[in-house]
């Protein structure tokens, strides 16, 4: 599809059939899997594994969260460009450097500017998560839980995709990436930065920056990929 707008009607379409498919009852599990595919933008239903749809065509939670687990806590006005990532982390945490000074005096002041960067670091995650999604890859492998211990927080891969309306307001941030591959890189550098701030000010990682080295390591494994040449 060579617009953004064709790509989502495309899936608001199929999205449509396949909803009536699965009310009508005719072959629910295959539609199920087309209405599981358009809702997460995903063109091809045979990436759907055959066990995330249950034979009446709903998703099975085992492998997929319901819409209560939704996160609301997230947010990507915009990917800046590589040369704008420093003043676009600086403006998020304006407010919160009067608490980082009084920090290192001793005395313990709430830093709300940590809350706006865990918000953005999260809309990161969220969009690349699409990107690699649409690109064909495992993304359980990137998401983690965060458990809290005293020597400090855990983080634990989740084996399980989010709802997809966490990700449906990441659609056009991940069909730029698509559309130009150095967004995909701006979208990453990005992450990284806002993790290491988040890192300065709170004293520990965000589980984003799990999903950093995560993704890191997807693109290494693609490069290391032996490339076919036709002689």
């Amino acid at each position: 599809m060579s617009t953004y707008d064709e790509f989502v009607h495309f899936h608001a379409r199929r999205t449509a059939a396949a909803e009536v498919a699965v009310r009508a009852g005719r072959d629910t599990k295959r539609a199920g899997a087309a209405l599981l595919a358009s809702r997460y933008g995903i063109l091809d239903p045979l990436w759907i594994p055959s066990g995330w749809v249950y034979a009446n065509g709903h998703p099975n939670p085992n492998h997929i969260d319901g819409v209560q687990c939704a996160d609301r806590h997230h947010r990507l006005p915009e990917i800046p460009h590589y040369g704008q990532i420093a003043t676009a982390v600086t403006d998020l945490c304006t407010d919160g450097n009067s608490a980082l000074k009084l920090r290192s005096m001793g005395i313990i002041v709430e830093d709300k500017s940590l809350k706006r960067i865990s918000a953005v670091i999260r809309g990161c995650v969220y969009a690349l998560t699409l990107f690699h999604l649409w690109s064909g890859d495992d993304v359980r492998r990137l998401r983690f839980k965060t458990l809290k211990r005293k020597s400090g927080p855990v983080f634990v891969q989740q084996d399980k995709w989010r709802h997809h309306s966490v990700y449906r307001p990441y659609w056009p941030a991940a069909w730029e990436m698509h559309s130009d591959g150095t967004r995909h890189a701006d979208c990453l550098s990005y992450l990284h930065a806002l993790c290491m701030e988040y890192r300065r000010r709170s004293g520990h990682d965000h589980n984003g920056y799990q999903v950093w080295l995560a993704v890191q390591s997807l693109l290494d494994e693609e490069c290391s990929q032996p490339v076919d040449v036709a002689i």
